[in-house]
């Protein structure tokens, strides 16, 4: 960045805003400042190119890590979907890389186990759209994380209806997951 600064100064230093740029340089060749103008041009090409550079490569690079962590506070703080939207709108700018389409594919996995886990423990319980959505998901992004997930689940909300018929306390959320799941294996095995 300093080089460019200096450049900046640099084409400063001839300034040829009184006249067409080409008209000042053949000017002053004609005038015998041949070496001066073959110094403007040199670093006026090497100016141009640093901004090409910058603009390729630097800028974007930038805007993606920005975007990356603003993708990162959300997911720490379980605005997963508005994660997700942000990593597609990346995906329409950077294309479909392997980083934003790993990026994405992790941010679904964590999203679907925060719903189905969240569930089945009884913290939050989602609408069977929304479990049903998860388990989509997570069986299309991920499909052996899918299997060990459901076997969990399937463990937990066992383990909590047994819990709850033993205190006769409700277990709603472990009875719409057994629900989800089942199903959701309904719906995959026909």
């Amino acid at each position: 960045m300093a080089s460019v600064n200096n450049l900046k100064l640099e084409h400063q230093k001839y300034n040829y805003s009184s006249m067409l740029e080409d008209e000042a340089l053949a000017k002053n060749v004609m005038l015998g400042d041949s070496k001066g103008v073959e110094e403007y041009m040199r670093k006026s090409w090497i100016k141009s190119q640093a901004n090409s550079y910058y603009y390729a490569y630097v800028l974007p690079k930038q805007v993606l890590n920005q975007v990356i962590s603003s993708v990162d506070e959300h997911a720490k703080t379980h605005f997963y979907s508005k994660a997700i939207d942000e990593i597609n709108e990346a995906i329409k700018l950077y294309g479909d890389t392997v980083e934003l389409s790993s990026k994405k594919a992790e941010l679904i996995v964590k999203r679907s186990e925060y719903v189905l886990f969240g569930t089945v423990t009884g913290e939050m319980v989602f609408e069977s759209d929304k479990l049903t959505t998860a388990l989509e998901d997570l069986h299309g992004v991920a499909p052996a994380r899918f299997k060990e997930v459901s076997d969990l689940l399937k463990k937990i909300a066992k383990d909590s209806l047994d819990k709850s018929f033993q205190q006769d306390t409700p277990a709603d959320g472990a009875l719409a997951i057994e629900k989800a799941l089942n199903a959701y294996q309904k719906k995959v095995t026909i």
